[in-house]
């Protein structure tokens, strides 16, 4: 404190004496620890007066700025006054929430409408772009990236399924193994036939030698017969005609190969006798 004049009354005698002060005096505090004291905003100082807070302090009106340092680790107990929600979990009071920024790496794009996040809700529509990357190809056409690979479940109702028929010999070849015909086992190499032996017919310009068996008997067609009678003769060279039905031949069994006639020989009767008599010359012809 500066020296100051203060008024004192009584009878002074070398004894302490008691004094009578004022109950308001004003102070001018000039200095601190004989440092002058620090005011207004600035850094503090040795003439910067200690003071602490009341456990009771009210709130002050003007809320006192605090600056941390910068980077200062902050722990974060609370949110909106709850424990806060850490590690993996459902939802809660304690869960801060947060939003994704329009220009966030890997951003979350949903249209606007009813939309859930998280799970579909049961049957909701889904309209697939890409496949492994590609655009999804559609409709008929040839295969590519966008394809998809599926494959037939092994217990799958058996259904047709067509060949392209549009080149033929290149598109509508299907290479297969037949094992049944009709169901049954298919009947291979020489024997006699069954219900696995295919039906099949021979043309009517078919260039072919018969082979005829012990048993067998070889059945013409009229039409056969009729057109071409002079092919069919008796045992004197007489041919044999026939106007309706099917004519039956026995053929016998040769002891050697049979003869084998050309075309010519077969319509000129001159030739044909002349060539069964060289035949049968060399091999015991029926009738002979």
């Amino acid at each position: 404190m500066k020296n100051a004049s203060i008024a004192v009354t009584g009878t002074f005698w070398q004894a302490t004496q008691p004094v009578s002060i004022a109950t308001t005096i004003s102070t001018n505090v000039a200095q601190l620890a004989g440092t002058t004291t620090d005011t207004n905003s600035g850094n503090k100082s040795a003439g910067t007066l200690r003071v602490v807070l009341a456990t009771d302090q009210p709130q002050l009106t003007n809320k006192l700025l605090v600056t941390p340092d910068a980077n200062s680790a902050v722990n974060v107990a609370q949110v909106n006054g709850v424990a806060t929600t850490t590690g993996n979990g459902i939802s809660g009071t304690g869960v801060q929430r947060v939003t994704i920024a329009s220009d966030s790496t890997g951003q979350v794009s949903l249209a606007t409408g009813a939309n859930t996040i998280g799970a579909l809700t049961a049957n909701q529509s889904v309209n697939d772009n890409q496949v492994g990357g590609a655009a999804i190809l559609t409709g008929n056409g040839v295969t590519g990236a966008g394809s998809q690979r599926v494959t037939v479940a092994s217990d799958n109702t058996p259904f047709a399924v067509k060949t392209d028929q549009t080149t033929h010999g290149t598109t509508d070849q299907v290479a297969a193994d037949i094992t049944k015909v009709n169901g049954a086992s298919v009947n291979t190499g020489t024997g006699t036939a069954g219900t696995g032996t295919q039906r099949v017919a021979v043309a009517s310009d078919s260039s072919i030698t018969a082979n005829i068996g012990t048993t067998n008997g070889l059945a013409l067609d009229a039409s056969v017969a009729a057109a071409q009678p002079r092919k069919i003769q008796d045992s004197s060279g007489n041919p044999i005609s026939a106007t309706s039905g099917a004519l039956t031949v026995i053929v016998m069994q040769m002891p050697n190969a049979p003869p084998v006639l050309s075309t010519t020989q077969l319509s000129n009767p001159l030739l044909y006798r002349a060539a069964m008599q060289q035949y049968c010359q060399k091999n015991l012809c029926p009738g002979r």
